[in-house]
């Protein structure tokens, strides 16, 4: 959610904003994964793993810190919200069935803000039985775009970026590098 819009925005002659909408069906995942949006909790459990820190996204915030600092949107403030998707009807996955009632993943937001305006706003809806899978990438700018990626598997991906960035990782400078500082393609040493 954040290295997409930072490359995309190479198209761009300015950009004024970034929004990112990541739906993505919990119930085609592993089930650890399907466990930690809280998918079968109840309402108020769930609100309770909120507030301890155990379900969340991990890193939507510093994915919305890189995109800001990548594209100088100048960004004063980040807020960040975490909500639960319920069922209104049992769903089935990995872990059992989801009753009517229950949580069924997360609704989990992040904005930047400069100047009381919202810059970035990142959207994650992760959870079991979720239609239409997708990213929908918006930069406001010059000319400005928005695109839809379909198909993108998160566990496949995020192997796949580590494996290909070995090369450019082995040539970087000494430090922590972050996504927005490692060029995209693989380079093969």
């Amino acid at each position: 959610m954040d290295y997409l819009p930072v490359v995309m925005a190479a198209a761009q002659r300015s950009v004024r904003g970034v929004g990112v909408h990541r739906v993505q069906d919990a119930g085609q995942r592993r089930l650890p994964l399907q466990r930690k949006v809280g998918a079968g909790l109840g309402v108020d459990e769930f609100a309770e793993r909120v507030r301890e820190g155990s379900i969340r996204h991990v890193g939507l915030p510093e994915s919305a810190r890189i995109i800001d600092r990548a594209l100088r949107l100048g960004c004063t403030d980040f807020t960040e919200t975490i909500d639960p998707l319920v069922a209104s009807s049992p769903v089935a996955f990995g872990g059992g069935t989801v009753a009517a009632g229950h949580v069924l993943g997360i609704d989990q937001q992040v904005l930047g803000t400069r100047g009381g305006d919202t810059v970035i706003r990142l959207h994650l809806q992760m959870a079991v039985g979720l239609d239409d899978p997708r990213d929908v990438i918006t930069l406001d700018g010059e000319p400005g775009l928005e695109t839809v990626v379909r198909g993108l598997h998160g566990d496949a991906a995020t192997a796949a970026v580590v494996v290909n960035s070995l090369g450019r990782v082995r040539v970087a400078a000494p430090g922590l590098r972050t996504v927005d500082e490692i060029p995209a393609s693989p380079l093969n040493l």
